[in-house]
């Protein structure tokens, strides 16, 4: 066994015999090639239910392994080949189906090189690294019933940072889920479309049948909420009442904003 050699490097190798007499004759020179030791990861991009990671470019690398665990609930680690399944090119690896708001830890190895195949033994893992995927974005409208906005209520700073206060507000005191109110557009006199930030790990951030009010200390159910200034009143659903809350998917983000850009525009 020869020691002491730096990983992932091609070496020439040649024998003598050495006995009383002296040394033999050299063998032939022979190539070889010692394994890589564990892949880093360069960054992370996250959404709420996948996460992309950029490797290391390790040279001759043809081929990665990715453990992933969740480190939340400590199940057991998922190894991914790369590139097989979930990959856009050799160096970028998407895991998909995560959880939103979830913590993960991640180690990559080579486990291949040109055409040779290394184990876990001959080629280790990394150094773990930490990803948390996003948390959950909502998009909803409300009609504001004690609010009377101007034409220039869009560019009006105060009036935004006043307004994502109070729905904050509003929607912690029914679940500290809700952590955070986004304004994206104020439309009409009373109208306001905005984004909430949900540190939830079981709903889906998009699906068409997904709905996001406010009832007895829980998020989710099919009644709508009324908003009149600093008081919420809970209506069951359907209700005729014109002033109610709506909630809307993302799909109508790019709408909405489509919309604000125009009017902004003078179109």
């Amino acid at each position: 066994m020869i020691t002491g050699l730096r990983s992932n490097i091609r070496y020439n190798v040649v024998v003598t015999a050495i006995g009383a007499d002296g040394a033999g004759t050299p063998s032939m020179s022979v190539a070889a090639r010692t394994a890589p030791n564990g892949v880093g990861v360069l960054t992370f991009i996250t959404t709420p239910t996948s996460f992309t990671m950029y490797l290391e470019q390790v040279p001759g690398v043809t081929g990665f392994e990715v453990e992933v665990n969740n480190t939340m609930d400590d199940t057991n680690s998922t190894v991914y080949s790369v590139p097989d399944s979930i990959v856009n090119s050799l160096y970028i690896s998407v895991v998909l189906n995560r959880l939103p708001n979830t913590n993960y830890s991640v180690r990559v190895r080579a486990s291949q090189v040109a055409s040779s195949d290394y184990s876990e033994s001959q080629s280790p893992y990394g150094v773990a690294q930490f990803v948390t995927t996003d948390m959950i974005s909502v998009f909803a409208s409300i009609n504001l019933t004690m609010q009377t906005f101007a034409a220039d209520a869009n560019t009006d700073a105060t009036l935004r940072a006043t307004i994502e206060s109070e729905l904050l507000n509003a929607y912690q005191t029914q679940s500290e889920r809700v952590v955070n109110v986004t304004v994206i557009a104020f439309v009409g006199t009373s109208q306001c479309h905005h984004e909430l930030i949900v540190s939830d790990q079981s709903v889906p951030p998009s699906t068409a049948d997904f709905d996001l009010t406010l009832v007895n200390s829980s998020l989710y159910s099919d009644s709508f909420v009324r908003y009149h200034g600093k008081y919420l009143l809970w209506v069951p659903f359907p209700d005729g009442d014109t002033y109610c809350f709506c909630p809307y998917f993302f799909f109508f983000f790019s709408f909405f904003l489509f919309l604000f850009f125009l009017s902004n525009a003078g179109l």
